[in-house]
């Protein structure tokens, strides 16, 4: 396992015991040392908090249905294949990828961002219990589909996997009191791995 891989199950680990946002938890998994973490920019954490549950439940566009409902993810590989009704379950942004500029600027108090961030996404679908029953070893090691419910009814199995994904916001902050007014999803791309 990776050292950011590492980091990222740790913080999850800390998210649940704590109650805390995954960014503040991703801080304090990074650190070697298990003290507490400088406090953070508040307009970064407002962002990444934001982000978090900015796509939550939401429907991915399938590519072969241009005019389909839903999100586009762009070139991100999802097994359409096999996993029916893809949804967004959780966003996990990655605090230290987070960089964002001022498109406009309104007397210092309201700002208008450009925010992009690196994140690991959790989709979950369902996928027959035929091709689930199917499936080896290696096809689980090759694309990340994991179980989360065996029995969800007759016919189906519902499944997640995770993928790297690159994001671009549109934003409007109030830097006083460092809260986002306004967070508009623009695009998604084939993250970092």
């Amino acid at each position: 396992m990776s050292r950011n891989n590492a980091r990222k199950k740790k913080a999850r680990q800390l998210m649940k015991q704590q109650g805390i946002t995954h960014a503040h938890a991703y801080r304090l998994a990074a650190q070697n040392a298990p003290q507490p973490a400088p406090a953070p920019d508040p307009l970064e954490e407002a962002l990444l908090t934001a982000i978090e549950q900015s796509l939550a439940d939401a429907a991915v566009a399938d590519p072969q249905e241009p005019r389909g409902p839903g999100v586009s993810f762009g070139e991100v590989p999802m097994p359409w294949n096999t996993v029916e009704n893809i949804t967004v379950q959780h966003i996990y942004p990655e605090p230290e990828t987070l960089m964002y500029s001022v498109v406009e600027d309104y007397d210092g108090i309201t700002k208008i961002l450009t925010v992009n961030v690196e994140a690991e996404v959790t989709f979950e679908g369902y996928m027959h219990k035929s091709d689930y029953w199917g499936r080896t070893e290696e096809d689980e090691a090759a694309d990340g589909i994991r179980v989360v419910d065996p029995d969800l009814n007759d016919h189906d199995v519902l499944v997640c996997f995770d993928r790297p994904v690159s994001f671009t916001y549109g934003a409007i902050v109030m830097t006083t009191g460092s809260t986002v007014e306004d967070l508009q999803f623009n695009e998604a791309t084939v993250g970092n791995p």
